[in-house]
């Protein structure tokens, strides 16, 4: 055993084992962080592609006369639209879609018909 040491060792040690944690603790941090951001700008996507294609499908629909005034709903694979369809003005209609996403997330749109025209003037998401 060498006689200079005078206890060098013990707080070598403590201090890299500190330093090991921390390092480790604010890696864990920021994988568990992009993750979540990750998993987050996924359903966000989802729900941009859910509500254009349902507005596209609706504005279809409402150009060859199949769908009317009313409630509807369409499908996908994680997830649902559910729309109305009701008359703003004369020749305007105004259509409310709401996405539903498995995970229980959930955004409200509106879309605007024009009949004289046959297409979408306006479509606007809210939250």
């Amino acid at each position: 055993m060498l006689k200079n040491e005078k206890g060098f060792t013990y707080p070598f040690v403590l201090m890299m084992i500190i330093l090991f944690c921390l390092f480790f603790t604010y890696h864990v941090q920021f994988y568990l962080s992009e993750k979540k951001f990750f998993h987050e700008s996924a359903n966000i996507l989802k729900q941009e592609y859910y509500m254009h294609t349902a507005v596209k499908k609706i504005e279809t629909a409402l150009k060859s006369n199949l769908l009317s005034p009313g409630f509807g709903k369409y499908d996908y694979q994680t997830g649902q639209a559910i729309f109305r369809v009701e008359s703003y003005s004369s020749n305007l209609l105004k259509i409310t879609i709401t996405i539903k996403l498995n995970t229980l997330e959930e955004i409200v749109g509106y879309a605007y018909y024009d009949i004289n025209q046959k297409k979408m003037t306006k479509w606007v998401e809210r939250n």
